[in-house]
């Protein structure tokens, strides 16, 4: 079985809550307009939509996110989806979800990005 622990997604889930501990992430010192952490929501579903096509397992990786836990797509795409889940939570939007940690492993299957 292919497999790949991508440290990087890990790292930015544990920044973005998702962590087994019932911590909150870091409340920043200014709180972002209700209509701008939705827009956060938006672009982020939009970005994901459009992302995770590959050539090759290495492509791929796991992202954080908002109102799930994350998922997998390709690295340019989880590149701009960790950007945007730390602009939603350092904007000190709710949270909509406890994670806990779990392994990153993703392969190429028929040039889409798959969780395994």
């Amino acid at each position: 079985m292919r497999t790949k622990i991508a440290l990087l997604s890990l790292l930015a889930m544990a920044a973005a809550g998702c962590s087994e501990a019932r911590s909150q992430p870091p409340t920043p010192a200014k709180k972002a307009a209700p209509e701008q952490c939705q827009r956060l929501i938006k672009q982020l579903e939009q970005v994901r939509a459009r992302g995770g096509a590959c050539k090759a397992d290495r492509d791929c990786t796991c992202h954080p996110g908002i109102t799930d836990c994350g998922g997998v797509t390709d690295k340019k795409t989880a590149k701009r989806i960790v950007s945007i889940v730390g602009r939603y939570y350092r904007g000190s939007c709710p949270t909509y979800r406890r994670c806990a940690l779990k392994r990153c492993v993703v392969s190429c299957k028929a040039g889409a990005c798959r969780g395994d």
